[in-house]
């Protein structure tokens, strides 16, 4: 799991960063025993996967447009030379 943090250091000061841990209570204590003060902590993998997702289903979605119109003879939009008699 990855997280972003906001936390304070010995000196008062905001440190912000980004943190690997197996769950919210492990990143919570690695933060701790560097002797930061934890304010703020968010995880990151799920807009992570959901951005991934919307970019792959983009690229399917464009990909079988570019068959259709191969497949309809519609050489302006086929990509590669494929012919229709190949797909």
């Amino acid at each position: 799991m990855t997280s972003s943090y906001q936390t304070r250091d010995g000196a008062g000061n905001i440190v912000n960063g980004i943190q690997d841990a197996i769950n919210e209570d492990n990143a919570v204590t690695s933060l701790m025993s560097r002797g930061l003060m934890v304010l703020a902590l968010q995880h990151k993998a799920a807009a992570t996967r959901t951005r991934i997702a919307r970019s792959a289903l983009f690229f399917l979605e464009w990909l079988l447009m570019v068959v259709r119109d191969c497949r309809a003879g519609a050489q302006a939009s086929c990509l590669w030379g494929l012919r229709a008699s190949r797909l």
